[in-house]
């Protein structure tokens, strides 16, 4: 769904280490705790951990808040005045969007 340039923001940004950024990414492939283990070789107990490590970082209670929480940043990345992501939308900086 996002870039790998859109993710590397946002793992700069949230501060979001590279393993976390592999547990989120596979949240957003909708992929259970176990098929998380599985994919990295970890135990579903690791995978549990950097969910919660995650969740307290970023001050969500669940996986949905946690999409939400990186959808947002992805929007604000693609808002800001020296974005490096691309805008959302083509007509943005006309303020037709």
């Amino acid at each position: 769904m996002l870039s790998d340039l859109a993710w590397l923001e946002i793992a700069t940004v949230l501060d979001i280490t590279k393993r976390e950024l592999q547990i989120v990414q596979s949240v957003f492939d909708n992929l259970s705790e176990a098929e998380i283990a599985k994919r990295f070789k970890i135990s579903p107990h690791t995978v549990h951990m950097h969910l919660n490590r995650l969740f307290k970082k970023l001050n969500v209670t669940s996986r949905t808040e946690l999409v939400l929480r990186i959808v947002e940043q992805m929007v604000k990345l693609t808002l800001s005045e020296t974005a490096v992501l691309p805008p959302i939308c083509p007509r943005q900086h006309s303020g037709d969007c």
